[in-house]
């Protein structure tokens, strides 16, 4: 049996530009929150919601700040994993003679 790594397509990349996003949509929380507000407008009716909200938004600021810097360290260390697979690729390819090859964007199937 071998034992082969294998990365599927472009999984560790990808991975890094989703979590990124996740980052990016956390950090407009704040945001989107005084959208929401402004759409609700004055009414009483609803200003319980209103205040839940900024609430809710006020509460975890912190919290949320502190998850944004950790998905955006983890989202720069997949990067860095992604381009250290292209650099084995690539100097594993030179080093048997293969000349240029297509770095580790392989479809999963050994």
């Amino acid at each position: 049996m071998t034992r082969d790594l294998v990365i599927a397509g472009d999984a560790i990349g990808e991975a890094a530009a989703r979590i990124r996003a996740v980052a990016a949509s956390l950090g407009r929380a704040d945001a989107d929150c005084g959208a929401v507000r402004a759409a609700l407008g004055d009414a009483a009716e609803v200003s319980g919601l209103r205040d839940a909200m900024s609430s809710f938004a006020a509460s975890w600021s912190v919290r949320r700040e502190s998850l944004c810097g950790t998905l955006d360290s983890l989202s720069g260390v997949l990067s860095q994993v992604d381009g250290g697979f292209d650099d084995a690729d690539r100097a594993l390819s030179s080093a048997v003679g293969l000349g240029p090859v297509p770095v580790h964007r392989g479809d999963g199937v050994d």
